[in-house]
């Protein structure tokens, strides 16, 4: 069998990705690669066995082809062999090549040669034990004797050891080939590592029989096959084989002309243990694989029975043949295994009686074992094994030679006739597909798992010294089952929480994004750490990428898989996924970025909304329901609350936050944009738009001259931010509202200003704008997608040192050395800017965030999102009409979805397709797909499916009586309100004027939807605006108000208050900020913080918004936000109160802010109060004394 194993030690690693160029690095993947599979012969194969954690460790030692060895195996090379050390770099366990190696002036061409090993311990008599049929005379007669003659025994070993005999012919043609050439093989296949079409060759050795007429139209049919795919065929019949001719000589020394087979002639003339630089090296690239290889043999081993967990002892004897790597294979097998087994509560570990045999390798740097090893072990000389006992198992291993050759010595072979004999060698070819292998679930125990077992894991997969604050809580409730809603603020690691857990469960995740990019940039961060069982599925790829990639994944190749919530709803994909249900395959399902459900969904992501019944429905494993993981970087009270709802995860427990989500590394600051008296007198939108963009422009470029001086205080006081330097790359982001369009506030056009200030930016800087949801085939050229793939993996590898791009590239990207981001506009809530500014200094090194902000009597900032929020909210009237048309149908056509109803029975269902244009054609496609998600809160549609490539929902419609419709609604209602007010919906549905139940319990929720979902998304935006205004001439005052926003003190306990209140709530939370005068300022911010972030989820609390005038009052800020919200409050409060309570209050509420701020805040205070009474008394005035005679109109 064919196993994968191909760990390298991290600094080579490190190399490949960054240190050499491309051609360079896709040579040594391609060499990694080969290396990383090895075939593994079994003198005997039982069947395997169930062990779920036997099949975690498989899959970790198997996780990437190729990845880092572990952190023990890099010290003891580092030790041992000094041509590594340990980077010092944060949180990060790092090791690099010495400046001693890395400059050696053989260095790059020594660590090629590496990985192009060659055997030569094989003896010029010595032949091949291939265990093949049709290993036939002439062939074995061209292997060994022909090529000898005819190009000398150097040459002729490439070709002995590296031509493939037999191989069959479906691994070599293009599929559309395959069936053709079922059961028929090559003579020899040569397979070499490269990019380039040159790679491939194939040696065929034809008898006289291929002479005849039927014969040579099959070769002809072969040779074609073959050569599509690149192949280039050479063949000799018998009758050369004793004298090569010389242009046959001519085609096989061509084929050795090939760079890798030149490698491997210089290794045969000039053996690696020659000098020491070179052995060491060689050594540093192959330790790591013989003992990954190892290490994956012992776990086949275990999982056919020959060894077992609860065995008291194993017996292994290991047979060296060519580098060291026994002791050093079991030692960190001990460390890997026994830290899983701890944390799965199974503590009983089997006593290791190891024996090592020597090969014929002389002494090496790392033949001998440490000191107090946590086993038995002995090494002996191949002529001592006759007095030894025997061993359960005996692993010969050898990396320098390939399958077939180097055949057990006689004594070794007696000392292992009672033992399973498990021969390693390197393959010629990778043909196959490793499947993650999946078990049933790890059942964990929060109260036995141990943090440092936690820990040994993290630093053992992803080089993490410890982990962040809310990381562990959110993985140990991850790992025993339980769903989880994660916040962590961005850069705190959340991405790492769900490949944890998986990791370490014997199964996959599915992970849902928001956007294409993210997906990608996911995909590239787990190939980065060496972990390349990953893909993503989206509209990015063609048509039959996509169905590969599914059926892929219905083979259990892939063990993470990203996708978009839009494409749970396609029946295609749904059926790939059901596939997996009886494999136990699905362990979590993932909803990365989790505050979209709530952001998006409501707005024009409708199936985010789906998302979590689609993940339980699709993954649900016999053994376990689904565990769920919701992620974000930043999320209201309302948010989470929203995200609790819409995912069905109930208890409050599930939420995990950190302690405090402040980011001291960052620096903020508001710069406004003076367009006072520019643009109140201009009519036109447009030109108002202009006119700031062009504004705004010219001081983005006044601020990207001014960047070194808010840097002046930090490590990179001397930075040029516009030159490349690798990972020291001073990057940066500008996010504007627009992706395209003339008016100045899309990507290009600001990256085309920033060209025309810098020119040099010009090589260094690109434009990026994606696509949001998932798209139909037709709906994104194939050219636009590779270019924004391409502009993001060279931003990420430090090729592009800036980059503007729309807001949602904030989520999809993950680059340490991101030192600032700017804002054009100002972003629609202080969560959206803490998330997208927070994609700088994930390194945790000094990173700024700038906002531009208009300033102008007016046009404000606010406009633009006033524009987005009306193109997600249309208002009430027009969704309704909307529903009308599915319901009803058009003029032209019958089929309404009213009509399928009537001919329904009760309770009984049927399907409806729906174009994504409505029945009448003249909707826009996500008008259409809230009107869908609209009708299934309701009850009439009980599922759907979506099909991008017709451009058509699905619809499963139900026929309920009208209680039924009724009852669904006050369901869905009761997700959001208090039990009281759900339990008055069925009585405010019947008495609505519309024609039919279906149309009233739409118009309720109608209502119900822009009441409490619109109106919070414009407090949310105000609150921003207000935060932003402050930090004009405040810097310190604006990251106060952001960090408060989140961290207050105050939050816990004033959330208590967000239904329940009363105007005794304002007296407890005054009372408690005034309590010290020494401190109460600072405590005044934090009541302000709470409120900030508690107003958007509740804005109808009248509470919080005293609260904050009261703390505005106090500190002075803003008095158009004072005013608005002290009117708001008292407003709120005249609904529960009298006119004389409210005097009493008020006066109350003064004699606070008196004793607090006598002069400016009272004064303030004392015009609102006037304004506020004066305002009533007109009204009162107008509606009941005008015309009385009483007062005038005046």
């Amino acid at each position: 069998m064919k196993l994968r194993a191909a760990h390298l030690s991290q600094a080579v690693t490190h190399t490949i990705d960054y240190s050499v160029d491309n051609a360079h690095r896709a040579f040594l993947l391609e060499c990694a690669k080969r290396l990383g599979t090895f075939s593994c012969r079994l003198s005997k194969v039982p069947e395997p066995e169930s062990s779920p954690i036997t099949a975690v460790l498989i899959n970790i030692i198997e996780r990437g082809n190729p990845t880092p060895t572990s952190p023990y195996i890099d010290a003891i090379l580092a030790e041992r062999l000094k041509l590594t050390e340990k980077s010092d770099r944060l949180d990060q366990i790092q090791y690099r090549f010495a400046d001693t190696a890395r400059n050696h002036q053989e260095f790059l061409n020594t660590l090629e040669r590496s990985f192009a090993p060659v055997c030569l311990d094989i003896g010029e008599n010595d032949e091949p034990e291939y265990g093949i049929d049709e290993w036939e005379d002439s062939e074995r007669e061209f292997l060994l004797t022909s090529i000898v003659k005819a190009l000398g025994r150097d040459s002729a070993i490439v070709l002995q050891q590296f031509a493939e005999p037999q191989r069959a012919m479906e691994t070599m043609v293009k599929p559309a080939h395959q069936k053709s050439f079922v059961r028929n093989r090559v003579d020899f296949a040569l397979d070499f590592p490269g990019i380039d079409k040159n790679t491939k060759f194939v040696i065929e050795i034809d008898g006289v029989g291929h002479l005849e007429e039927i014969n040579r139209r099959r070769d002809k049919a072969r040779d074609n096959a073959l050569s599509s795919n690149h192949w280039q065929v050479v063949r000799i019949p018998t009758a050369e084989l004793e004298q090569l001719p010389v242009h046959r000589v001519k085609q096989l020394r061509s084929i050795l002309s090939h760079k890798f087979a030149q490698l491997v002639q210089q290794n045969i003339s000039q053996p690696y243990f020659g000098d020491a630089f070179t052995r060491k090296l060689f050594l540093l690239v192959l330790v790591p694989l013989a003992v990954a290889r190892i290490q994956r043999t012992l776990l086949e081993l275990i999982r056919r029975g020959v060894l077992s967990w609860e065995a008291e002892k194993w017996r292994i004897a290991i047979y060296e043949r060519d580098v060291p790597c026994g002791w050093l294979a079991i030692v960190d097998f001990i460390k890997l295994a026994s830290a899983l087994r701890q944390l799965a509560n199974e503590r009983n570990f089997p006593q290791i009686d190891l024996t090592i045999i020597k090969g014929s390798h002389g002494q090496f740097e790392l033949d001998e074992p440490p000191k107090n090893l946590p086993f038995s072990y002995r090494k002996v000389d191949v002529g001592e094994l006759a007095t030894h006992e025997p061993v359960d198992a005996l692993i010969d291993i050898s990396i320098m030679a390939r399958y077939g050759w180097l055949h057990m010595p006689t004594e070794v072979a007696t000392f292992a006739q009672q033992s399973v004999v498990a021969e390693l060698r390197s393959v010629y070819s990778v043909t196959e597909n490793f499947e993650v292998v999946c078990d049933a679930r790890i059942a964990y125990d929060d109260e036995t798992i141990d943090d440092s077992h936690l820990t040994y894991l993290l630093q053992y997969l992803f080089r993490k010294q410890e982990f962040r604050d809310g990381q562990l809580k959110i993985i140990r409730r991850a790992l025993t089952g339980q769903d989880v809603i994660g916040l962590l603020p961005t850069g705190g690691g959340k991405s790492l929480c769900y490949q944890l857990v998986t990791l370490l469960q014997p199964g996959m995740a599915l992970i849902v994004d928001p956007i294409k990019s993210l997906m990608h940039d996911q995909c590239d961060n787990l190939l980065a750490i060496g972990i390349d069982r990953v893909t993503y599925i989206n509209s990015t790829l063609s048509t039959e990428e996509r169905k590969q990639r599914q059926i892929n994944m219905a083979r259990r190749l892939y063990q993470f898989v990203f996708i978009s919530p839009e494409r749970l709803n396609i029946e295609e994909f749904q059926q790939h996924v059901q596939q997996l249900q009886a494999d136990h395959a699905f362990k979590y399902g993932v909803v990365d970025e989790a505050h979209c459900v709530s952001e998006w969904g409501h707005d024009f992501r409708t199936a985010y909304l789906r998302v979590a019944d689609n993940l339980r429905k699709l993954l649900a494993t016999p053994d376990h329901p689904l565990t769920l993981l919701a992620l974000t970087g930043t999320a209201s009270y309302d948010v989470l609350t929203d995200i609790q709802r819409e995912l069905n995860i109930d208890t409050e427990e599930a939420i995990i936050q950190p302690k405090s989500l402040e980011r001291p590394e960052l620096e903020f600051y508001v710069i406004p944009v003076d367009v006072r008296g520019k643009v109140g007198h201009i009519r036109g939108d447009k030109e108002q738009k202009r006119i700031v963009g062009d504004a705004k422009q010219h001081k983005l470029v006044a601020l990207m001259k001014d960047l070194p001086r808010h840097f002046s205080d930090t490590p990179f006081s001397d930075a040029d931010f516009q030159v490349l330097r690798g990972e020291e790359t001073f990057s940066g982001l500008v996010f504007c509202p627009f992706a395209r369009g003339r008016l100045p506030f899309g990507v290009q056009p600001v990256r085309n200003r920033l060209i025309r200030a810098f020119p040099s930016l010009e090589a260094i800087s690109d434009w990026y704008a994606s696509r949001t949801e998932d798209t139909p085939d037709d709906a994104v050229r194939p050219e636009d997608e590779l270019r924004l793939r391409e502009v993001q993996n060279k931003f990420k590898r430090n090729q592009l040192a800036l980059l503007v791009a729309t807001k949602a590239f904030g989520m999809g990207i993950d680059k340490p050395n991101i030192r600032y981001t700017i804002h054009f506009n100002i972003p629609s809530s202080i969560e959206s800017f803490y998330q997208e500014a927070g994609r700088a200094g994930r390194d945790r090194q000094p990173a700024r965030c700038f906002i531009l902000l208009a300033q102008g009597d007016k046009w404000q900032d606010k406009s633009i999102h006033d524009y987005f929020h009306g193109i997600a909210f249309k208002g009430p009237t027009q969704d309704m009409h909307v529903l009308r048309q599915i319901l009803k149908g058009g003029r032209q056509t019958e089929h309404g979805v009213y009509k399928y109803l009537q001919k329904l029975k009760q309770d009984e269902k049927t399907t409806f397709v729906l174009p994504f244009t409505g029945v009448t054609r003249n909707l826009d496609e996500q008008s259409t797909a809230k009107a869908v998600y609209r009708l299934s809160i309701i009850g009439v549609i009980s599922d759907y499916t979506v099909d991008y490539n017709a451009k058509v929902y699905r619809l499963i419609l139900h026929k309920l009586p009208d209680e039924g419709y009724i009852a669904k609604l006050q369901q869905y209602i009761a997700r959001y309100v208090s039990r009281a007010e759900a339990e008055t919906v069925r009585e405010k549905v019947k008495q609505r004027s519309e024609d039919t139940i279906i149309e009233k319990c739409l118009g309720h929720l109608l209502e119900f939807v822009y009441k409490h979902i619109a109106a919070k998304r414009r407090a949310a935006m105000e609150v921003m605006q207000s935060a932003a205004e402050e930090g004009i001439n405040d810097k310190a005052a604006f990251a106060e108000r952001i960090n408060n926003y989140f961290n207050s003190s105050f939050l816990p306990e004033l959330r208590e208050f967000r239904q329940e209140y009363s105007i005794e709530t304002v007296w407890e939370f005054i009372d408690q900020v005034e309590k010290e005068e020494t401190s109460h300022i600072d405590r005044a911010k934090h009541l302000r913080g709470a409120c900030d972030r508690l107003l958007p989820e509740n804005p109808d609390n009248a509470a919080f918004y005293l609260l904050r005038a009261y703390v505005g009052l106090l500190l002075s800020r803003s008095a158009r936000e004072i005013e608005r919200d002290f009117q708001r409050g008292w407003d709120l409060f005249s609904e529960r109160m009298s006119r004389i309570e409210i005097g009493h209050h008020m006066s109350r509420f003064y004699r606070h802010v008196h004793k607090m701020n006598p002069h400016e805040g009272a004064h303030e205070l004392e015009q609102l109060m006037v304004q506020w009474h004066t305002a009533w008394l007109k009204e009162f005035n107008s509606q009941h004394l005008m015309g009385t005679g009483v007062f005038s109109s005046e």
